[in-house]
């Protein structure tokens, strides 16, 4: 999934307590307009649909690395497929019976 073709994603992320919350909430929004071909909406405050021509994985590696994943938590997927990925602080697994095809990462 993803790579070649542009595909289009969707993230939702919430920014837990601890360290500098500001700092990660921003770089997360620089983040997404990083990966994005140019097509993305921001307009919620957590929550953004944009089309990239990375994949998936290479999508995740960078939200990785600016989420402080002991405390926030993102979801990340494709409007055109059942798929999910779920990064960071995320105990309840009620989520893997309503979409079947999540993983957490």
């Amino acid at each position: 999934m993803g790579g070649e073709m542009t595909d289009t994603y969707y993230v939702a992320f919430r920014i837990g307590s601890g360290g500098n919350r500001d700092h990660r909430f921003d770089a997360m929004i620089d983040t997404i307009m990083d990966v994005s071909s140019g097509k993305c909406w921001l307009e919620p405050s957590s929550f953004a649909v944009f089309a990239s021509d990375l994949s998936s994985k290479a999508i995740v590696s960078r939200f990785s690395e600016v989420l402080d994943l002991d405390f926030d938590l993102a979801v990340v997927g494709m409007t055109e497929f059942k798929f999910m990925l779920i990064i960071g602080a995320s105990n309840d697994t009620e989520i893997y019976d309503l979409v079947p095809g999540a993983k957490k990462i």
